[in-house]
Formats: C-alpha cells, structure tokens, sequence
C-alpha cells in the first residue's frame, strides 16, 4: 500500500493553513452518487474514509459534513468523542470543500440489513451501538435525516453512524421535504416544523424492526405488520416509535434505557472506555436537562412577571373602563381608574378633595392677577 500525503484544513484552526496527512490508501476510490470514497488507515486515526466532490452538489453534501462535523466536535468534550460517530479529521480549503478526511469505516450495515442472521448477542450490541450514536447526536442537537444501512458502518465491531451530508440542527426549520417511505418522518417528508432528534427514531425503528424480525419491509403497512408481530420485548423497545409526530416519540436515549432494562446492564461486545460510554452520557444529558429545566423555570418567571406588569399598567390607565353595573357584575370591584373610582376616593376623603379644590381654585386667582398686571405693564 502507498502512503499519499493529504494536505488538509484542521477544523477549528484554518489559520495554520493545510496540515500534512498520511494515509495508507487500499485500492482506487469508489464512486457513491455525487461523491467518490476512498478507503484507507491513519496511523493515529486507524480507518479512515477520503470523499471527493464530484460536481456542484458532492460539494455541497461535503460542505455540509464540514458543518455538522464541527458541530460534533464542539459539542461533545474532547476523549469523549463516540465510536460510534463518524469523526471530521480534515478538510480541503472552504471554497470547496471538495475533499474531506473522516473516520470511517470500509463495510455498511446493507447486507446485514437485507439478510439478517445475527446471533442475539450481535443484535443486542447493534442496537445499542445505534441508539448510543443517536443519543450523543440528540445531545449535540445534530439530526441526521438520512438514517440507512448505507450510511450506518460496521464490521463486526462497534457500529458507526456515518454521512452527514444530510444533516441539521435541531431546532432549525426543516426546509424542503426530504426522504422516503418508510424510513422517514412525515413531518421531514412534508418539510414542516422544526427539525428534531426524533426524526431519526422513527428511522431507526424501520431499521430495527427489519433486524429483529428478519423480513424486509418496503411500506409502512408492512413495517406497522412486522411491529405488531415481534416478540413483546422489541414492542416494548419501540413503543411510540412510529408516532406521526416528532413529540410524541421517545428520545434515543429513552430507548437505550428500556433496552438497558430490558436486557441488563452491561450487555454488548463493547469494553473498557466503549462500555462507559452509555455512562459518561448520562451524566451529561442529565446535566444537561437540569440546565434545561431551570431555564425553562426562568423564562416561566419572566413570562409571568411581564403579563403580570401589563395588567397593572392596563389597570392603572385612567379612562381603562367607566364604572358600570356590568362591569362591576363581572369583576366584583371597579376598575382602578375609572372616574367611579375616583369619585369614591373623594368621598372616603372630603377634606382632601376640599383641600384640592381651593388649591386648584387659588392657583386660577394667581393666574388672572398675573395677567392683569402683565396686561398693565405692557399698556
């Protein structure tokens, strides 16, 4: 195998200008759509991918993964970064890109997902590799949007979710309908709403279901056919899944707790830092939703106290609302600055409106005598 020196932006630091990469590639690239792959190994990053734009829009999909993978980056805590997640090592300059260097792995989940004959040990580990990525993207707010056997690698280790020329942030308008019958959301397929992690569940529950009951599954018939006949573990597994709307679906990290429950902790081929991972990821969503949660409690506050503030000022207006029986039928009280009101304030109170009247009435004396004189003085 040749070593070909890449020269490549180092995401975060564009400024240091292109960095030498070496890599042993095996093989010419292989073209996948708008976009050719080559696989290779990194001395420090082992399996590797190197995609290359093929006309306008393998640079936009490429451009796109520059994005999302920075997004990766900055959001999980470096020596924490999933294996499970496909990882952005370097770029070609931004005017592309046209190249870019990811972690990758050679082999996709296709034929395991057309002919699947796993083991329960392989499928447990499978299914926690998948939903443990979708966790760490919810955590990240990155949707995938392209949730196939294609784009999930595996050799027999742990599964990686790769391709994120698809991807967005969550929260954002999900744009132009995208994706297919079954797989996709009908929210995504329609474009409506915001984009949202769970998306990618009621992807992922297609998949699952394909592997768990070994039949293949091309409509949403069939997929709603298959779920009804799996055994009560994997309904309960992927109850909610397939819910039309995005709120009413479990999130990743949902699933991979009842799968946790459902098979007991520690199940799956991962050890040492892999087997933590489920772990260190708690403790962040976990933080992470307490953060939310005062957030939240905050801004319910602040909501109050402002409509709160506009009812005194609404209330404290004079000429709100004149005294009436209606009104007073309804409120029980008259309003606060209604003539009424100030009427029955004079009433509680004689000798401050008298005192305010000869005020009032001295103050006009004082005026005409001024004027007389300044009449006077003019003349």
């Amino acid at each position: 195998m040749a070593t070909d020196p890449l020269m490549l932006y180092v995401p975060f630091v564009p400024g240091r200008g292109p960095q030498p990469f070496h890599v042993d590639f095996a093989g010419p690239p292989v073209l996948r759509g708008n976009h050719s792959v080559r696989y290779g190994r990194h001395a420090v990053e082992g399996p590797v991918a190197l995609k290359e734009a093929v006309g306008d829009g393998g640079a936009a999909l490429l451009r796109r993964e520059v994005e999302i993978g920075e997004r990766l980056l900055g959001r999980i805590p470096e020596g924490e970064y999933p294996v499970q997640l496909s990882r952005l090592i370097g770029y070609s300059p931004l005017a592309g890109p046209r190249r870019v260097l990811v972690t990758y792995r050679r082999d996709d989940l296709a034929p395991v997902a057309d002919n699947p004959e796993l083991r329960s040990d392989e499928l447990t580990a499978l299914l926690k590799d998948l939903l443990t990525g979708l966790a760490w993207l919810d955590h990240a707010r990155v949707v995938h949007r392209r949730l196939r056997p294609e784009h999930l690698r595996w050799e027999g280790g742990p599964l990686m979710i790769a391709d994120f020329g698809h991807a967005a942030e969550a929260g954002r308008p999900r744009g132009r309908p995208l994706g297919e019958v079954p797989w996709d959301s009908p929210e995504q397929l329609e474009g409506v709403g915001a984009a949202d992690s769970r998306d990618d569940i009621h992807a992922a529950a297609v998949l699952i279901a394909r592997l768990a009951s070994r039949e293949p599954t091309t409509t949403s018939a069939e997929v709603a056919d298959v779920l009804a006949r799996l055994d009560f573990s994997f309904q309960r597994l992927l109850e909610g899944t397939r819910a039309p709307r995005a709120a009413d679906r479990p999130y990743a990290r949902q699933l991979l707790r009842r799968l946790d429950a459902g098979t007991g902790r520690g199940v799956g081929r991962a050890e040492g830092a892999d087997a933590q991972a489920p772990a260190v990821l708690w403790r962040r969503l976990d933080g992470e939703r307490a953060v939310r949660a005062e957030f939240e409690a905050m801004r319910a506050a602040q909501h109050a106290f402002r409509a709160e503030t506009a009812r005194r000022r609404a209330a404290d207006t004079p000429g709100a609302g004149l005294w009436s029986a209606g009104s007073r039928a309804v409120s029980g009280r008259e309003p606060r600055g209604s003539l009424a009101s100030a009427l029955r304030a004079a009433r509680r109170a004689p000798a401050t409106a008298i005192a305010v009247v000869l005020t009032a009435g001295l103050a006009l004396v004082l005026v005409a005598v001024g004027a007389v004189t300044l009449i006077g003085v003019v003349r």
